[in-house]
C-alpha cells in the first residue's frame, strides 16, 4: 500500500478539525478529491497555492506531502512532512508518515526517530501495529535481524491476522536461523490472501528437514498445482533426496509451462546433474546465464566437464569474472588446461580443476591432459 493510500483517508477528519479554518478545510478536501481521480498536478498545485496562504497550517502540509508521496517525489513530500511536524509535533500520523518517506529514501536514523515519535504519541492500535511493523522492516533493511524480529512480534500482537506481517516477521527469524521461521512463512502462506510463493521459502527455512520442507512444498502444490516455482523447488529437494528421476520429470514439467523463469531453470540444472545428464543440465545453465541469472562459477565449470565439453568449459572461462581469490584460481587452472600452446598444465592446475570435476569420467577427462604426449 502506498504512503498516499495508507494516510489519505485521515484528512476528511483532519479538514473538519475546528481549528482549520474553513476556506483551508473545503480546498484540502477539494485536493485531495482530484488526487483520488488520480489528477494529481492539480490537486499539488491548489495544495501549495493552499501552504502559501497559510504556511503555518499543518493539515495543509501534510496533505500536499501526501500528494507529493503519490507522485514518487520522496524528497518533496519529506520537506512537506517535516514542516508539518514543525508546526504540529503532536499529531503521530504525521510523524509515521515522515517516517516512512524517510525509510524509502533510506535515510536509517532519521525515519527509525520518526517512528519510535510515533509510538511515543499514538494510542490507536492499528496505527502503532503500522508503526512497530515500518520500524521492523527499517530495521531489517539495515541488516538488524534481532530488533526486526522483537518490532514485528510486537506489530503482529496489534495486527494478529496480517499475512504480509506473519511473512515479514518469518523472513527475520530465516535471517537468524531461528526454527521457528518455516512456521510463521507456512502460517502466511495458507492465509486466505497469501501466496504460494511463500510455501517455497517455508521450504526453504525447513533447513535440513527435508521430509518437512518436501510436505510444505506438496501443500502448496495442492493450492496452486501449476505454479513453476513450487514445483520448481519441490523437484529440487527430491534430486537432492536421491529422487532423481522424479524430480528430473517434475522439473521439465515445470519447463514446459515457464521456459524463461530462471528458478525453473536452476531446478532443471540440478535435477539433471543429480541424473549425471551433463550436456542437458550445461544446456539449462547457457539459458540461466541468458537470463542474466548464472549458476555459480564453480557448478558452471562443472557442468563444463562433467560433459567433457572444452568449447563449453572455454566459453565458460571467457565469460567469467572472478572475484575470489578462489573463483580467480580455478580460472587460471581452467585457462592452463585449456592452452594447447603452452604445453602440459601443472599438476597443481590439473589437481584444483579435478576436485570440481563431479565424477569418475570427468576427473579423467582432466588428468589426461597431464598424459606424456604419445611415442613417436
Amino acid at each position: 500500500m502506498g504512503i498516499f493510500d495508507r494516510i489519505a483517508g485521515t484528512f476528511d477528519e483532519l479538514a473538519r478539525d475546528a481549528v482549520t479554518p474553513a476556506d483551508a478545510r473545503e480546498e484540502i478536501a477539494l485536493s485531495l478529491a482530484f488526487a483520488e481521480r488520480g489528477d494529481l498536478a492539480l490537486a499539488d498545485e491548489r495544495l501549495r497555492d493552499l501552504v502559501a496562504r497559510f504556511p503555518k497550517l499543518a493539515t495543509a502540509h501534510a496533505a500536499l506531502g501526501a500528494v507529493q508521496a503519490q507522485r514518487d517525489d520522496v524528497e518533496a513530500a519529506i520537506a512537506s512532512y517535516g514542516r508539518a511536524v514543525d508546526r504540529d509535533g503532536d499529531d503521530a500520523r504525521h510523524w509515521f508518515a515522515l517516517g516512512t518517506l524517510l525509510g524509502r529514501a533510506r535515510r536509517f536514523e532519521p525515519a527509525r526517530d520518526a517512528f519510535r515519535k510515533t509510538l511515543a504519541l499514538s494510542l490507536d492500535g492499528d496505527l502503532r501495529g503500522q508503526a512497530h511493523a515500518a520500524l521492523g522492516q527499517l530495521y531489517a533493511g539495515d541488516g538488524q535481524p534481532g530488533r526486526a524480529a522483537r518490532e514485528l512480534e510486537k506489530a503482529l500482537a496489534l495486527r494478529a491476522d496480517d499475512p504480509a506481517l506473519m511473512a515479514a516477521f518469518g523472513r527475520v527469524l530465516a535471517a537468524t536461523k531461528d526454527p521457528a521461521a518455516s512456521g510463521w512463512l507456512a502460517r502466511a502462506a495458507r492465509a486466505e490472501d497469501g501466496s504460494p510463493a511463500l510455501f517455497v521459502e517455508a521450504a526453504d527455512a525447513a533447513g535440513d528437514d527435508g521430509a518437512a520442507a518436501q510436505a510444505l512444498l506438496r501443500e502448496g502444490l495442492g493450492r496452486a498445482p501449476t505454479h513453476p516455482g513450487l514445483r520448481a523447488a519441490l523437484a529440487r529437494r527430491l534430486a537432492k533426496a536421491g529422487r532423481r528421476e522424479e524430480g528430473l520429470t517434475l522439473a521439465l514439467e515445470s519447463l514446459r509451462d515457464a521456459p524463461d523463469d530462471a528458478a525453473v531453470l536452476a531446478a532443471v540444472r540440478e535435477a539433471s546433474a543429480a541424473a549425471s545428464r551433463w550436456s542437458d543440465a550445461l544446456a539449462a545453465a547457457r539459458r540461466e546465464a541468458e537470463l542474466g541469472a548464472p549458476p555459480v562459477l564453480a557448478d558452471a565449470m562443472s557442468l563444463a566437464l562433467g560433459a567433457q565439453d572444452r568449447d563449453a568449459l572455454a566459453a565458460i572461462v571467457r565469460a567469467a569474472a572472478p572475484r575470489q581469490p578462489a573463483e580467480v584460481a580455478l580460472v587460471a587452472a581452467a585457462r592452463a588446461f585449456l592452452d594447447a600452446q603452452a604445453g602440459r598444465p601443472s599438476e597443481a592446475d590439473v589437481r584444483l580443476l579435478a576436485r570440481h570435476a563431479p565424477d569418475e569420467a570427468a576427473r579423467r577427462f582432466v588428468v589426461r591432459r597431464l598424459a606424456p604426449p604419445p611415442a613417436p
